[in-house]
């Protein structure tokens, strides 16, 4: 490389395969006298950039009359702790609403917690309920009890999150994960019998399932999609047992083809006490990734344009094997050169840079 520091000099290249690019300045005049001027190497492979994979994750909390009994206030503080369980190596959205709604439903409105707020795509003022990881709480968690008896839970994870695409909280293309926690279960699937029984509403169940499955693969496009339950496995502490959440887990599970949680297919049991491992399988399944960057301008020489003679510059394309091609000069599948230029962006994936 030169000694001394001259102008940037750019070539533009049309090249769409990743590999070691060696552009040679075949001859130097005499007048020049820069023998060290004679090869600049680039390659183009080496540069890569660590990826937060975007996770969005909604919490519908169960906030029925039911919840007040003492056997429940004693897990509040214990779920609000997994919620700092979310790996720091994913750029996450947290959204936490009731299952009842309450004072009118602000379903945009509820605490919002992210890992970074540039991920957002409206001013901050847009998300009344974003607060700091911190602040995190049983209290924040936990809204006011509801008076009504509706648990509509799985609508009420599909209306939640679809209400609060346009605002970017749940992300397309991002890993969408919804985690229901409730004592009982989903009674516009299980319908009480004027106390003599239930009725089971499999089409409604039914109904619910496609409705994720379209949001995951058509509507959001998610990169995978859970649907964790926090619900009892067995009728304790006078609480009813959540098949139907429990089901609904295991179907979504299954649907995706997912191996890392075969047991308990993302449905974990609100008797035992034992909530640690609630995010677990997701922190293990979301693999992170390492993306290329990506090129279409090289520098060649730090000389001055006067001092490069453009019809001397040849471009070789060297594969991973080891062969060498010549790239010849054109604007379609070749290379061009620009003469000098200044602040040009050379990357243009993942990012301009």
């Amino acid at each position: 490389m030169l000694k001394k520091i001259f102008s940037i000099l750019l070539l533009s290249s049309l090249l769409s395969s990743c590999g070691e690019e060696i552009l040679t300045q075949n001859t130097l005049s005499e007048s020049f006298g820069a023998p060290d001027l004679e090869t600049f190497q680039y390659n183009t492979c080496a540069a890569m950039r660590f990826v937060k994979p975007p996770v969005d994750i909604l919490f519908v909390v169960d906030n029925s009359g039911s919840t007040l009994q003492d056997s429940f206030q004693q897990i509040k503080d214990q779920i609000a702790a997994t919620v700092s369980t979310i790996s720091n190596e994913f750029d996450y959205h947290v959204y936490i609403a009731p299952l009842k709604p309450i004072d009118g439903d602000n379903i945009n409105g509820y605490p919002l917690i992210v890992s970074d707020t540039n991920s957002l795509t409206q001013s901050l003022a847009h998300y009344p309920g974003l607060i700091e990881l911190g602040s995190i709480s049983s209290q924040t968690l936990f809204g006011d009890p509801a008076g009504n008896n509706d648990e509509h839970g799985l609508k009420r994870v599909h209306d939640v999150i679809d209400a609060n695409r346009s605002n970017g909280i749940f992300r397309q293309n991002a890993h969408t994960v919804a985690v229901m926690i409730s004592n009982g279960d989903d009674n516009e699937v299980v319908e009480d019998n004027d106390g003599f029984g239930t009725t089971v509403n499999e089409s409604v169940f039914t109904d619910r399932k496609q409705s994720f499955l379209t949001l995951a693969n058509d509507t959001l496009n998610s990169e995978s999609f859970r649907f964790i339950s926090l619900v009892p496995h067995t009728n304790c502490n006078s609480w009813k047992m959540g098949h139907y959440y429990k089901r609904m887990s295991q179907e979504i599970y299954d649907s995706f083809d997912y191996s890392d949680d075969n047991t308990l297919k993302n449905s974990r049991d609100l008797c035992s006490g034992n909530y640690s491992s609630l995010f677990s399988v997701v922190n293990s399944s979301i693999h992170h990734e390492l993306v290329g960057h990506k090129y279409d301008h090289w520098k060649i020489s730090s000389a001055s344009e006067t001092d490069i003679n453009a019809s001397e510059i040849t471009v070789t394309k060297v594969s991973p094997n080891g062969t060498e091609t010549n790239v010849p000069t054109g604007s379609v599948n070749g290379f061009e050169y620009l003469g000098h230029k200044t602040n040009i962006n050379t990357r243009y994936e993942p990012d301009s840079g």
